[in-house]
């Protein structure tokens, strides 16, 4: 990242040992720009996700129930789900028959 700032700074001609300031304006709007180019590549498949469940709501008369659904598939879609036995309160055992009482 900072190599790459100082080739693009490195093309403007410095004044005094010191660079202008639209050289780093330019440095850092492209990083900006890369930046930002790369969180929408790594968002797609959250975006496509919510899209798709927002459209079939719309497109098929489906309650706003729907777009919420396909929100929390797109942002858990790399939560894998885990059995918690502990969770799970078992009955066996507990009641009695009148007849053992």
């Amino acid at each position: 990242m900072q190599y790459g700032i100082g080739l693009v700074v490195e093309q403007w001609p410095s004044q005094d040992g010191h660079y202008p300031v639209a050289a780093y304006q330019a440095a850092f709007g492209l990083s900006l720009a890369l930046q930002a180019a790369a969180l929408v590549w790594f968002a797609m498949p959250w975006i496509r996700t919510f899209a798709h469940c927002v459209t079939e709501a719309a497109e098929n008369g489906g309650p706003m129930l729907f777009a919420r659904m396909g929100m929390m598939q797109a942002t858990n879609q790399h939560k894998v789900e885990e059995f918690d036995p502990k969770q799970k309160r078992r009955h066996w055992g507990r009641r009695k028959l009148a007849r053992d009482r």
